[in-house]
């Protein structure tokens, strides 16, 4: 049942942003203009990329920073979290 949450986790947001980028194609090419950018950060930084697509129509000011960086801790988090778990299963 973890590994599936962790899956689910690990491919989620991927998958919630390739269905963003169907339904809205034009909100994407207007925030990133080349399409490089937002495949290699749906890759890298999918939370990030969720986060920063939320913000963007207005442009990111202020407190949109702020939801740009939970977009960063969530990419982090989701990057070291199982390193935790593993080393404590292991003991």
């Amino acid at each position: 049942m973890c590994c599936l949450a962790a899956i689910m986790g690990f491919i989620g947001p991927r998958f919630g942003i390739l269905i963003w980028y169907i339904v809205d194609p034009a909100r994407w090419q207007l925030a990133w203009g080349a399409w490089i950018w937002p495949l290699l950060m749906s890759l890298f930084a999918p939370w990030t990329t969720i986060f920063y697509m939320l913000v963007f129509p207005g442009g990111v000011h202020g407190i949109d920073w702020l939801w740009i960086g939970i977009g960063i801790f969530f990419d982090v988090l989701s990057y070291t979290g199982g390193g935790r778990e593993g080393a404590r299963s292991r003991r």
